[in-house]
């Protein structure tokens, strides 16, 4: 919660080194051919979690359900 009010936790600043993500796929090997669409599963996983995929910030209602009101008025004021 402090990084996304702080805005670091923008998912324009965070970088993954091509070769993680199969770029170039390998040409041999259990992961011949495989590449990974990140913007995909980060997406699945911000959802997973109760998070804004757009803002990367922890939904509201997430934040309500634990009981954090006070850094939800604070990250989703009305």
């Amino acid at each position: 919660a402090f990084n996304s009010r702080e805005g670091i936790n923008q998912r324009r600043d965070w970088s993954v080194h091509p070769r993680i993500l199969g770029l170039p796929p390998q040409s041999q090997g259990p992961l011949k051919g495989v590449i990974i669409d990140l913007d995909k599963q980060v997406e699945f996983h911000m959802r997973d979690l109760g998070w804004d995929p757009t803002t990367c910030k922890p939904t509201r209602g997430k934040l309500l359900d634990l009981g954090l009101s006070d850094v939800a008025r604070d990250l989703w004021p009305a």
